[in-house]
């Protein structure tokens, strides 16, 4: 009897133990994006984004004179799944987490039209952190993608 009902005791230790670390496992698979879309022009002077903590980055890494936001949004990427994300003129990026490094989050972005597809690069984003990604052409000018993590 006691033989059986330490048995009892170490098995569904271990199966709690297994179930705690499944349930973790699958939490750190997702990982919540904010994406913002902006055009950048030299035929404006205007810096017209609600954060204005990207505009010294926006000026160093761009040589634009007006910065104008189009877009704003959330993705909540999941492990190995693509997240669409529309961009202006029929452009579509697709966003896939494909891990943790340190602490970094490692995210796949896509920048297609149609059939042809732009850019393929994994960017390793710091938690928090933000990065900006040079897109394809606007009316005006370019569009440039940020993507912040940990906001």
């Amino acid at each position: 009897m006691e033989r059986l009902l330490r048995t009892i005791f170490w098995g569904s230790l271990l199966g709690g133990m297994l179930w705690i670390r499944s349930s973790g496992v699958h939490a750190q698979h997702t990982e919540r994006v904010l994406v913002t879309v902006i055009e950048a022009s030299n035929a404006k002077t205007d810096f017209d984004v609600d954060n204005d903590e990207y505009r010294d980055q926006l000026f160093k890494l761009f040589s634009y004179t007006g910065y104008s936001q189009l877009d704003k949004t959330v993705a909540d990427l999941e492990r190995s799944k693509r997240q669409l994300v529309k961009l202006p003129n029929d452009y579509e990026l697709l966003l896939t987490l494909q891990g943790e490094e340190a602490d970094r989050v490692l995210v796949q972005a896509v920048i297609r039209k149609g059939n042809s597809q732009f850019v393929d690069t994994i960017l390793a984003i710091l938690r928090p952190g933000v990065v900006f990604l040079g897109g394809p052409p606007s009316e005006d000018g370019t569009i440039i993608i940020v993507l912040e993590i940990g906001f």
